[in-house]
């Protein structure tokens, strides 16, 4: 018998008439992890409620170890991570956090305290421990509600997005701490919009319209691009290189391997192809310091900490000088708690810096606050967690609050309203449903929505794709660079991992120890011999490619887009098997 069986399950939320959940159906063991993946507004959440016991199916039966779960009771034998870490933090210091659910369970203290150092220590946020949970950034807040959701020990433990928030290297931690749960013979329902850490999971399970409508080992799964394609998926780089290879004819892989184990192969196999020239050139700066072209907004030698008088003191920016043109599509990248927030924040006045200026189109922010319309006319910011400026009852109200309160007619809020609902992707009737009855990934959307509607010159935008489905990342990075081009707008978007999808981008910049390390064309700064950025930042088909380059392959003219880069690695490939005259 299965450890976790369910069967039938089938849910309506209130209000609704489609189901979120249709007779589904899913079995996992002991020991094992199972990614759960689907595009937005799937079910994957709602089955992740169900089973923790948050909502009360209308049919089917859910069972645990044998023992049938109580409908619409909360079972303490499944720890449970959310998918917006903020609404699991409930106290004012980070190990307090992390102890709290074993203090519900009534566990000694001792234990405790045991549990909290072990856990704190294998995720690798000891120094975060007796910090306030609020004054972390958004990876810092996910990696404190995962320790809480492991302390206790349960026996499945879910996780909703559980690195979506999260740097190359949390990311690494996280994997490495689910690995050790499995090891100890407990059960993983990993969700997750990243197909590279759905690879590595013992099965994958597909949600779609509600129903799971496939559960296979990786190996099957990822091989069949036309069917992903068809839900809205992608396969990991790995996986597509391997079907490029294969119908080159090469045969020298497994399609699933890590990116630590693919790299060293590929370079055994092309090891008789010799690099003739560098690639690339100087990530130095190209646009910091004096404005070269007509500026939407200029960071000049900003410097910041917070003055908290506690341990999360010191210098968050030092030095940070970044110029973002007009109407270009800027990303800014940086590894959790480098500042990226704060540096937003600062862009339409929510944070004075210490020192430094900021212009915005040539003016200070006292000198722009003095306009008509004030800085929001001119700079909108999409903070991290939507949640934070989502509150209207529906998504009509939400996204018009920001136009009517620039003093706009209604018939000019309604344009708006439609014309931001469009750019973002969402249906038309969506604008009368409330916004929290919305998946993650919608109510993202609805978010950025609020921002574009309000039309200001510049908008800023932090980690706008974290919750939305590969399909969903793409189409916003491709909408992004089509509005700037039908609005003269500026876009500047930060993330801590340098998106997949760079087309259209202008200009990439590098966070690191409170300044830019680099910034310039995306490709200049990400194929260049003087890096800026560890190569665990990079999309995997830019890593692969840099890792060959930087081995002596000569691989050609490295590419940016993850088809291109598959064909020059089995062109390359080609070359070093001998089979390039083929």
């Amino acid at each position: 018998m299965p450890f976790l069986d369910i069967k039938g399950l089938t849910y309506t939320y209130p209000g609704q008439t489609r189901p979120a959940l249709l007779d589904v159906e899913l079995e996992m063991e002991r020991g094992e992890l199972v990614a759960l993946v689907g595009p937005n507004a799937s079910g994957k959440s709602t089955l992740a409620r169900a089973i923790k016991g948050l909502i009360e199916p209308q049919g089917g039966e859910i069972t645990i170890g044998g023992q049938a779960a109580a409908a619409g009771s909360v079972d303490r034998r499944v720890g449970f991570l959310l998918s917006n870490p903020e609404n699991q933090l409930v106290t004012s210091i980070v190990e307090e956090d992390v102890a709290f659910g074993m203090e519900a369970l009534g566990m000694a203290p001792d234990v405790i305290r045991e549990s909290v150092d072990r856990i704190l220590e294998t995720l690798g946020i000891v120094d975060l421990r007796r910090m306030m949970p609020h004054r972390l950034s958004g990876g810092e807040q996910q990696m404190v509600a995962l320790a809480g959701a492991l302390a206790p020990d349960p026996d499945i433990l879910i996780l909703d997005e559980p690195t979506a928030y999260l740097d190359p290297y949390g990311r690494r931690s996280v994997l490495d701490a689910l690995n050790e749960v499995v090891r100890r013979g407990k059960a993983v329902l990993l969700i997750t919009h990243d197909m590279e850490e759905a690879a590595l999971a013992d099965r994958v399970a597909l949600i779609h319209n509600g129903r799971i409508e496939r559960v296979s080992r990786p190996l099957r799964f990822f091989t069949d691009r036309t069917g992903l394609e068809a839900v809205r998926l992608r396969q990991p780089f790995s996986a597509r290189l391997w079907n490029t290879l294969t119908e080159e004819g090469i045969s020298i892989m497994d399609p699933l391997l890590d990116l630590d184990a693919l790299v060293p192969m590929l370079v055994q196999h092309a090891g008789n192809v010799h690099r003739r020239r560098a690639t690339g050139g100087s990530s130095e700066c190209d646009h910091g310091g004096p404005a070269v072209f007509p500026s939407a907004m200029e960071f000049q030698d900003i410097g910041f900490r917070y003055g908290t008088g506690g341990e999360a003191d010191g210098d968050v920016l030092d030095g940070f000088d970044l110029n973002i043109p007009k109407t270009s599509f800027s990303v800014l990248v940086g590894a959790n708690g480098a500042g990226k927030s704060t540096l937003l924040q600062m862009s339409n006045g929510l944070l004075e810096p210490d020192r430094g200026r900021i212009l915005i189109n040539g003016l200070t922010m006292d000198e722009t606050r003095r306009l008509p319309g004030g800085v929001p006319s001119r700079v909108a910011l999409l903070f991290q967690n939507p949640e934070r400026q989502v509150f209207s009852d529906t998504v009509y109200d939400d996204i018009a609050f920001g136009p009517r309160n620039l003093g706009r007619t209604e018939a000019e809020v309604r344009t708006s309203v439609e014309q931001a609902l469009t750019w973002v992707g969402l249906a038309a009737e969506t604008l009368q449903r409330s916004p929290f009855h919305l998946s993650g990934g919608q109510l993202r959307r609805v978010a950025v929505a609020g921002v574009l509607a309000m039309g200001s010159d510049v908008l800023v935008l932090d980690e706008p794709t974290d919750g939305l489905d590969p399909a969903g990342v793409d189409e916003f990075m491709s909408r992004v660079g089509e509005y700037i081009t039908r609005t003269g707008s500026t876009v500047l978007l930060a993330t801590h991992r340098v998106p997949e999808q760079m087309e259209g981008v202008d200009l990439l910049a590098t966070l690191g120890e409170g300044r830019i390390r680099g910034c310039g064309a995306p490709s200049r700064v990400l194929f260049s011999p003087d890096p800026s950025l560890a190569l665990d930042f990079y999309p995997s088909h830019v890593r692969v490619q840099v890792e060959l380059l930087r081995c002596g392959i000569d691989i050609g003219e490295p590419s940016l887009d993850p088809g291109e880069a598959a064909r020059i690695v089995a062109q390359t490939l080609r070359k070093g098997t001998g089979r390039g005259e083929e």
